[in-house]
């Protein structure tokens, strides 16, 4: 209910938690993507590539190279 009240879901903010994590991880570590991938709760490394681009417009690997 109380998600609700703030105008989002459990969905959402599972969401951009994971986006959030996954763009850290990308810039912060030298995991492999399919590493990455299990961390953030993805099935594997397609997949996780998959939902990043969906998440943030860009590629995974376009994100650790800085851009």
């Amino acid at each position: 209910r109380r998600l609700r009240l703030l105008g989002t879901t459990f969905g959402k903010e599972l969401k951009h938690l994971r986006k959030e994590r996954a763009i850290q991880l990308l810039r912060e570590t030298d995991l492999s993507i399919s590493d990455i991938a299990s961390e953030v709760g993805c099935s594997d490394a397609s997949a996780f590539s998959r939902s990043f681009r969906s998440w943030t417009g860009f590629t995974p690997s376009s994100v650790r190279k800085g851009r």
